[in-house]
């Protein structure tokens, strides 16, 4: 932590089976005591404390490659949205097997080896404590048909984007499907779109 940010009380106020809601005491760089409220997860990390994983895979159809993406209802936010796949870590679970694990519920697709696997990434570090680890996976060319083993109450359509044309494709989807698109898969795409080759 910077120089001068102490925390000094960290109180539950709520918690639920899935979540607990925190507020936080602390002093900022000036000395200053502050009052923050955060929402952490109740459910099991990893030993480095990450939450879950977020899977970025590719897979070659038709001589083209896409990028596995799924759809499903947020009831946090009322919508359907677009976004890679995920989920969270089990007791005592590496975070690539959580991602191939994870992967072929959501999916349908079993993985190769993992090819990358992130630091640690905050999801919306202003309100939550929740974090990441991107997996990056492939679907082997060789790959049989999908067939989803989703939990009790998922409800998951898999959608397959074009890497070519990630941004525009993105974009048309969520306007003709009404869906809203995850932050971290609009800016993956908006990346790829900056390159200069």
């Amino acid at each position: 932590m910077p120089a001068g940010y102490k925390t000094l009380k960290v109180e539950t106020v709520g918690e639920t089976k899935w979540l607990k809601l925190e507020s936080l005491t602390y002093v900022d760089k000036d000395g200053k005591e502050r009052v923050w409220d955060r929402v952490v997860r109740s459910t099991p990390k990893t030993t480095e404390g990450v939450d879950a994983s977020m899977i970025v895979a590719t897979l070659r159809k038709d001589h083209a490659e896409y990028l596995v993406t799924v759809v499903q209802y947020r009831p946090a936010i009322e919508a359907f949205c677009l976004e890679f796949p995920a989920g969270l870590v089990n007791a005592d679970e590496d975070i690539a097997d959580c991602a191939r694990r994870e992967f072929q519920e959501e999916t349908g697709y079993s993985a190769g080896p993992d090819e990358l696997v992130s630091e640690t990434l905050c999801l919306s570090p202003g309100m939550s404590t929740e974090s990441v680890q991107m997996v990056q996976l492939k679907v082997p060319d060789n790959h049989p048909p999908p067939v989803q083993a989703l939990d009790d109450g998922e409800d998951i359509e898999v959608v397959l984007l074009p890497m070519a044309d990630l941004l525009p494709s993105i974009q048309h989807y969520c306007k003709t499907h009404n869906v809203v698109c995850f932050h971290g898969l609009y800016a993956f795409a908006l990346g790829l779109s900056l390159r200069t080759d």
